[in-house]
This record gives structure tokens, sequence and C-alpha cells, in this order.
């Protein structure tokens, strides 16, 4: 069951980026001769207005085929027909619409669970926060150079500073201050170290919560939020993919669609095992849903690197069209990306059987 779990949340999450460019030709009268869920041999295909639509034996990707994508061609609906302009929002339609899902994900789940902000709403005592002198409404917006949105941006930069002193920035009564602080090391209950400063943060419950000290939240609040979550991950990974370009993630710590599905289906059990009644079953889905959310947002990133054969790749090719007022060579072009897609492939099998050998 975690399998299937971790394959529906892959393919929703690969069905929407695909649609993502579907749409967008279809609207701009691109014609589209393949919409694909999957690689590999087709399990189903059925044709309706000229397009083929097909579920594949691996649910490991997706593919919207048009006409004049690497290639020259006659047909005044092909894509490589259509302005530079028309192009660059059909190749960047799939992050796009990856980014939508993880702002809708995250505002349901705001306005179901609440948002926990990055305000104080208590100082605990003989504490470095109350040794800083901070107070209850004081809003952080800052640790050293790095901002402040929602208390993901704050744990995040904490967990960074260790125990060592720090800027943090926060607005009281109207006014910009900066007090020096420094965390300590504190041993949760499951025997994790992290580091804390002492204090309490404020939140804001969903909108159907019943009889809580804290204020509801609501749909401006949910939403900017959504956005604000939506950055920080983004940040997030590009941290992480400048950690590979550096050589600070090796092999092993880099992980496929295999390494993905298995993920996803390790959070399922765990979760699962939690579940005996409906309010843990929709924890449960709500669980899965954040995940889908944050996984929908590097999919979107990593289709929009510079790399031949994603999106990001030919985006660069189309932007340099427009700069030279005139197209490139499409064989050429098609060359690069047939070179780039090759060198993906041989890549993806090597963390493909990376992700195999670290499950056995």
């Amino acid at each position: 069951m975690a399998i299937i779990v971790g394959i529906v949340i892959f393919s929703v999450i690969i069905l929407i980026h695909e649609f993502g460019h579907y749409f967008a030709a279809v609207k701009s009268g691109v014609a589209v001769e393949e919409f694909s869920l999957g690689m590999g041999a087709a399990l189903f295909q059925k044709t309706y207005k000229g397009t083929t639509y097909s579920i594949r034996l691996f649910p490991v990707g997706g593919y919207c085929k048009m006409p004049g994508m690497d290639e020259e061609s006659a047909n005044e609906n092909a894509f490589c027909n259509k302005s530079v302009g028309i192009r660059l929002i059909i190749i960047v339609a799939g992050a796009f619409m990856n980014f939508v899902l993880a702002v809708l994900i995250f505002f349901l789940l705001n306005i179901s669970n609440g948002v926990p902000l990055s305000s104080v709403r208590q100082v605990i005592p003989n504490t470095p926060a109350e040794r800083a002198e901070l107070a209850a409404g004081d809003k952080i917006v800052k640790i050293n150079n790095a901002p402040v949105h929602t208390y993901n941006d704050f744990a995040y930069n904490l967990d960074k500073m260790t125990d060592k002193p720090f800027e943090l920035t926060i607005i009281r009564d109207g006014k910009r201050l900066t007090k020096t602080i420094a965390a300590e090391q504190t041993t949760l209950e499951n025997g994790a170290q992290t580091y804390m400063i002492g204090i309490y943060r404020d939140f804001r419950t969903g909108l159907f919560e019943k009889n809580s000290e804290y204020a509801k939240t609501n749909i401006f609040q949910a939403g900017a939020d959504s956005f604000w979550k939506l950055r920080f991950w983004t940040v997030a990974t590009f941290e992480g993919l400048g950690r590979i370009f550096t050589g600070q993630f090796k092999l092993n710590d880099m992980g496929g669609a295999i390494r993905i599905v298995q993920t996803i289906g390790t959070v399922y059990e765990q979760t699962a095992e939690e579940t005996s009644g409906f309010k843990e079953f929709v924890a449960q889905l709500q669980t899965m849903a954040t995940f889908c959310a944050i996984l929908s947002t590097n999919i979107g990133i990593f289709n929009v690197l510079p790399l031949p054969a994603l999106d990001g790749g030919r985006a660069v090719f189309l932007l340099i069209e427009w700069v030279r007022r005139k197209p490139l060579d499409p064989d050429k072009e098609g060359v690069v990306h047939f070179v780039g897609f090759v060198l993906l492939i041989a890549f993806s099998i090597v963390v493909a059987i990376n992700d195999i050998r670290n499950i056995i």
C-alpha cells in the first residue's frame, strides 16, 4: 500500500507538470501529438481530436509531445512555428503548475491546520530569550542577514546558528530593534539535538477550530503564508543543489524516482502506525499532502534548471533566439537536447542503481 501511495503522489505531480505544458500549448494553438503519463510501453492509449492520451508502464515521468520541438516542421500549428514568447510560455508552464499545486496545498493546509507565526507568544524564564530581553508580541523579521517571513524561516535559520551569538531583528510596537543572542543546545523527547532560544511562538488556528486559546487565521493570512512557504522551500532546494555542485553531497546522498517513492511510502507507513481514528486519518492525509507540496516545488525547480533536455535548457535556447532576433539551427539544437537527454538518462540510471542498493 505504501508503494502505491508513493506512486500515486509522484504521478499526480508529474501529471500536473505535463498538464501545464499541454494546457498552454492547446490555448496557444500548438498541436499536441501525445500526452503521456509514465514512460516505456503503453498500457492504455486513446486518441481524441488528434491527440493520443496514454498511460505507460513505468510511472517515473511523462511527456507532452508536440511537432516541431526538436526539428523543423511545415505544420503551421507546430511548436517551432510559434513566436518566442508563446514557446517560452509553453516551456515554463509545466514548472509553473508545480508551483501552483504547491501553493494550493499549502493554502488548504493553512485553512485546516492554522498558521504558525514568527511572533513571540511567551518568553521562557532563564533562557537566552529572557536574557536578551525579548518580550511577548515581538515579531522576528531577521536572523543575522536572513529574512524571516514565516516560522519555517525562523526555525531553519536558527538551526544554522549553533551556539554562536547572532543578531535577531524584531519589530516591537512598530519599531525595529536588534538583539544579540546565542541559542542553547537542547535535547528533545525523541533524543534529537537542536538549538533553541527559549520562546513559544504565536499561532493562528484553522478556520474550523473551536474553543482554542489562539485566534483564528483568515484566508488572506493563509494565502500569504502559502506563498512564503513556497519561497522557503524554493530557497532550501537551491541550497541543496548548491551543496551537490560544491561536492558537499555525495552520490549516496542523492535520490531519484525510486528513492522518492520509497520515502513517500516510509512517511505513509510511519503516519499509518499512528492512525486509529478519523482525526488521525485526516492528520495522515495532511502529512502526505505536505510532502506532495514540497516534492512538487522540488520538481518544478529541477525542471527549470538551465540544462539541456530540461525545460530550463530549452528556455535558454529561446532566450538566445530572442536576443539574436533569429532562430537557431533546429537540428543543432535538437542534437544538444538529445545528448543532454542521454546524459540525463544515464545519470538517472546511476541514481536508480544507487537507490536500489540503499534500499537493499
